[in-house]
């Protein structure tokens, strides 16, 4: 459990800084808040497994919730419009007014973190394939791959040896950061890879 703690406070210093270097201040303000809610960590009359719900910041309260079949991931749009879930091998595209799907598509790796380009046009998504041996027999078994939203079609991929557990993009979305649980924050050119 110690090193578990330790990973997790590792990549949320990460975030925290990635996120402080690279917010625009003038996008705090169109900042929706969607939460995958944790059900061990609301009291037992109100958990529901597997739920995402999207909450208005200013007045804290409860926009929609949906039910998800364990999805693992989320991120939206810096215009708000458009959330999108990771589920396995499986991306859902929602509709952040009402939560509903309004795209889907299958991969062909296990994926987690997800990441909007700026203009909302691609789709960032860490490949995390853990098991013995790096997870595929001592193959790589991390990366990225970038989606056209409109399209869900796979633009391209880049490799990396371990699993990708954060990503985000700079606010111009010429750079995309990651990091894995086992090893450092990388920075990778979105152009070339």
């Amino acid at each position: 459990q110690k090193a578990l703690d330790k990973l997790t406070a590792r990549q949320e210093i990460a975030e925290q800084l990635l996120s402080r270097m690279w917010e625009k201040p003038e996008m705090k303000a169109k900042i929706q808040e969607t939460v995958m809610q944790d059900p061990e960590s609301v009291p037992p009359l109100e958990r529901k497994r597997n739920e995402l719900r999207h909450w208005d910041v200013a007045t804290g309260k409860l926009r929609w919730s949906e039910r998800v079949a364990g999805a693992g991931s989320v991120a939206g749009t810096a215009d708000g419009m458009t959330l999108a879930t990771v589920i396995g091998y499986e991306v859902q595209l929602r509709d952040a007014a009402s939560g509903k799907v309004t795209q889907e598509w299958a991969t062909d790796e296990r994926l987690l973190p997800l990441a909007f380009s700026p203009d909302g046009k691609t789709l960032a998504a860490g490949i995390t394939e853990w098991g013995p041996y790096g997870g595929k027999g001592g193959e790589v078994t991390g990366g990225v791959q970038f989606w056209d939203v409109e399209r869900a079609s796979l633009v391209r991929s880049i490799a990396d040896d371990k699993p990708v557990t954060f990503i985000k993009y700079s606010v111009d979305g010429k750079h995309l950061a990651t990091s894995s649980n086992e090893g450092p924050v990388k920075l990778w050119d979105t152009a070339t890879g």
